[in-house]
């Protein structure tokens, strides 16, 4: 009998049950005190095994505090008439862009601007905003956005102006004419090319999706060596993006802050969204970087991959403990007691291994 109890003992499966529990555990709380909150259970080990990572641009790697740069008004308007014009069009959105023109508006002795109103406002995720003043139809957006609405205009020649510009470039129409380009102006996040360089070093594959134009978005291209680069992409275009990635094989890490990055995000096999972006798109994320810096996120993505490691060395732990550990006891060569103890130090062991993911080292 004390041989059939000292089997039932060696094989019972607890450092093999708490193996990956409590490796993930642990990583999840340094995670959270790095200033990650994991949301979705399968974040950990996808971060680690995504070969692509995939970045929008605006508020992830550059700071996401656009400035106005400059006005270019047409058609007899001045520049603060355009002004007045896209303030009030913007008025109800929390996109960077909107943020930065009312921001300019208030700096430029507001009282003097044109005072008017926009009714019958619509926004267009990835396009732009579009309402009605004084009777007629206003567009501020992208350039094919606005250029929907403008009759006899040398479309070819507008948009290669476009994307030759190093700013992001918006534009602003009104029924049958384009009335201005605002050019507004951001920077790059201090640590962006150090976390872009250690994920190329592990061998991932980084890409650059962003809704800005082609000439924004190859000057963060190039300042931080992405070779992946697509421009002036609407939120469906961002999404078959990652899709298209996906079907050739790819395992996608997607990371964004905007509203318009909700759809793509969802589409990803694991997601990161920025402490600071919106609402829609944290909801959307398998994971929050709350700083929204990418130091923070390149140490989190090192303590993925430790967290997978750990992982592999427990189970082979365990598996090579009830390898050896259960001929013995079938063939009488294990007490109970033995067994009973042999099971509690090879638990123990394994939750010492996962404990060492609490420590400050990647």
């Amino acid at each position: 009998p004390w041989i059939a109890v000292s089997l039932l003992v060696a094989t019972c499966p607890c450092a093999l049950s708490l193996a990956t529990p409590v490796a993930l555990t642990t990583a999840t709380g340094r995670l959270a005190r790095q200033g990650m909150i994991v949301t979705s259970g399968h974040s950990i080990e996808a971060l680690a095994l995504a070969t692509d990572y995939v970045f929008d641009k605006t508020g992830t790697l550059t700071d996401g505090e656009l400035s106005v740069h400059n006005i270019k008004p047409r058609d007899g308007l001045s520049a603060r008439q355009c002004l007045a014009i896209a303030n009030v069009l913007e008025s109800g959105s929390e996109h960077p862009i909107a943020k930065a023109i009312r921001i300019h508006a208030q700096a430029s002795q507001p009282l003097l601007l044109p005072q008017i109103e926009a009714h019958s406002s619509i926004a267009i995720p990835g396009r732009g905003v579009e309402a009605r003043i004084e009777g007629q139809r206003y567009r501020l957006g992208t350039f094919d956005f606005c250029a929907a609405i403008c009759v006899n205009l040398n479309v070819r020649a507008q948009r290669n102006g476009t994307a030759s510009t190093r700013n992001t470039r918006v534009w602003l129409a009104r029924d049958g004419a384009i009335l201005a380009s605002i050019d507004l102006s951001d920077r790059i996040k201090a640590e962006a090319g150090t976390l872009i360089e250690a994920l190329r070093a592990a061998g991932k594959n980084v890409h650059l999706l962003s809704g800005d134009g082609l000439g924004a978005a190859l000057k963060v291209a190039y300042e931080l060596n992405i070779d992946s680069v697509r421009a002036n992409a609407t939120p469906a275009e961002k999404q078959e993006y990652v899709a298209a990635l996906q079907r050739s094989g790819a395992k996608v890490a997607m990371i964004g802050d905007g509203v318009n990055d909700a759809p793509v995000l969802a589409q990803a096999d694991v997601s990161v969204a920025m402490g600071g972006g919106a609402t829609l798109t944290q909801s959307q994320a398998d994971a929050v970087l709350i700083s929204g810096q990418p130091r923070d996120l390149q140490d989190a993505v090192a303590l993925t991959r430790r967290t997978l490691r750990i992982i592999h060395q427990n189970l082979s732990w365990a598996f090579a403990y009830n390898f050896f550990v259960i001929p013995l006891a079938a063939i009488g060569w294990v007490n109970p007691w033995i067994a009973g103890l042999g099971m509690s130090v090879s638990s123990l062991l394994v939750v010492l291994n996962a404990l060492r993911l609490r420590g400050r080292g990647i």
